[in-house]
């Protein structure tokens, strides 16, 4: 986006920041505050163990002109964190995207998903650029801790569909993510949270990301959760064993009381945050060859650190039988998937594809990516190149429906231009089945007995190679015994 590169500008406005005091170590039950614009002029609170401060001014697109001063007070607390007000304000705001911006496909309509979500993302860059020059040269830098996104409908105009209002909520946190902030909260209450966005949580997340239709940053499922205002620390403790409104974990809980003969806003730490990163292992692809049009791919996880597991992300890469690998493809569907297992769909002839997964948990902690499992598609065996006496024939239920069968001894299939590691025969075993041998080039590799109590087809795994440019070829060594072959499976892994 445009915004990154003027936001990127804005922040060299801040000089090399000096290393902040190190946030003390949070415990369930502790206590800290909030403060913002309200508080200008006005006496802060003592610091506790944590703070936190508003960027805005009550809506996107103003400013606390207090946010430095109280920076200043929050960071004497060793942890602290901005917050910064969101709204839906609809198509007739000075600040809504015009058509063609981003995603904003008609900005005539308060529910365009695209111009909500484009609408949230400069809502940010303007706080994000408002908190860059607040903070300018006083080591305290707005990219190194957590934001909170103030979802609320009191003063905040929300006019948009339930998707477009959480679309714009949506848009703020992944520009926030986008230019490095670690990680994204929410501020509501689940009555506010269910008015605006319609009720998002994790269990239909899903959803929303479908209607939406284009990539995202991070997932609002994955932030915190700050419960909003109640009236004593008891009612505080008690938001804080109620359901997440977004299946975040449940971080933090609003109360206010009196201090100094002065009403503030209190917040009770409702658990220590879970920083342990999942783990994951994939469990499948079992096989290296597949012969079926999708390879069924599974993994495992566990979560340690309390919060539970999420979702996880399966990606893929591809090389073809006669090339190198491409890059990791991460496409949609393999996003935050909620289950276990997965089918993909086979790569071409030749090809081979690996797979990795990775694990996220209810706090936003991801860990990162598994070890690979590997599968290769075979090359059928009308694309191997056949001497005289070889008969391609129909054959139901064998890969591509066909198989080349001889009797001939010296019958020769040949393949040319293969950059492999691993190579895998397709053949029939069967009691009156030949014998065969593999050359690498014009050197011969091994030797392959067909024969068998048990007719079937069967994936022959041949010697592990050092990855080399080579032809491979595959020579009847019996005579007036049968050589049925349907393929032959490369790879590169």
């Amino acid at each position: 986006m445009g915004r990154l590169r003027l936001l990127t500008a804005l922040l060299l406005l801040l000089p090399l920041l000096v290393a902040g005091a190190a946030p003390a170590a949070s415990a369930t039950g502790e206590l800290g505050h909030d403060v913002s614009w309200p508080q200008c002029g006005n006496p802060l609170p003592q610091p506790r163990y944590f703070a936190i401060v508003g960027v805005t001014h009550s809506l996107p697109f103003t400013k606390n002109e207090c946010l430095a001063g109280q920076v200043e007070w929050a960071a004497r607390s060793g942890d602290w964190s901005l917050y910064a007000n969101t709204a839906n304000p609809g198509h007739t705001d000075p600040h809504w995207p015009e058509t063609g911006v981003g995603y904003c496909r008609d900005s005539s309509t308060d529910s365009d998903l695209g111009c909500a979500y484009e609408y949230g993302s400069a809502s940010a860059a303007f706080a994000l650029s408002h908190a860059a020059v607040a903070l300018a040269g006083s080591g305290r830098d707005p990219l190194k801790v957590t934001w909170w996104l103030d979802v609320e409908t009191f003063g905040d105009p929300w006019v948009g569909s339930d998707l477009a209002d959480t679309a714009v909520i949506q848009g703020f946190a992944d520009e926030l993510v986008q230019n490095g902030v670690p990680a994204v909260g929410v501020y509501s209450t689940g009555y506010q949270w269910g008015l605006i966005t319609g009720g998002y949580h994790r269990a239909n997340a899903a959803a929303y990301r479908r209607a939406w239709g284009f990539p995202l940053q991070t997932a609002l499922e994955d932030g915190p959760v700050w419960f909003g205002n109640v009236q004593d620390l008891a009612r505080a403790k008690t938001l804080c064993a109620s359901d997440s409104f977004t299946g975040g974990e449940k971080l933090l809980a609003q109360f206010q009381s009196q201090e100094g003969g002065r009403t503030y806003d209190f917040d009770y730490r409702c658990a220590d945050p879970d920083r342990v990163h999942p783990t994951r292992s994939l469990t499948a692809p079992t096989s290296r060859v597949t012969t079926t049009a999708s390879v069924p791919v599974g993994w495992t996880g566990a979560d340690a650190g309390g919060s539970g597991l999420a979702s996880f992300d399966l990606r893929a890469i591809t090389a073809p039988y006669d090339g190198p690998f491409g890059s990791w493809q991460l496409p949609a569907v393999t996003t935050r998937v909620l289950g276990r297992a997965l089918s993909v769909r086979a790569p071409d002839q030749g090809s081979t594809r690996c797979f990795q997964v990775r694990s996220r948990d209810g706090a936003g902690n991801v860990s990162d990516w598994s070890p690979s499992r590997c599968t290769a598609v075979p090359l059928d065996d009308r694309r191997l190149a056949a001497s005289a006496g070889w008969t391609r024939a129909t054959t139901d239920g064998w890969f591509s429906g066909t198989s080349t069968v001889t009797t001939r001894q010296g019958a020769t299939l040949r393949r040319s231009g293969l950059e492999t590691k691993r190579l895998h025969l397709v053949a029939l075993r069967c009691p009156t089945c030949g014998k065969v041998g593999i050359w690498l080039g014009t050197e011969p590799l091994t030797t392959v007995d067909l024969a068998s109590p048990v007719t079937a087809r069967s994936v022959i795994a041949l010697p592990v190679l050092s990855l080399r440019d080579t032809s491979v070829t595959v020579k009847v060594l019996s005579s007036g015994r049968t050589v049925r072959i349907d393929g032959l499976a490369t790879s590169r892994a």
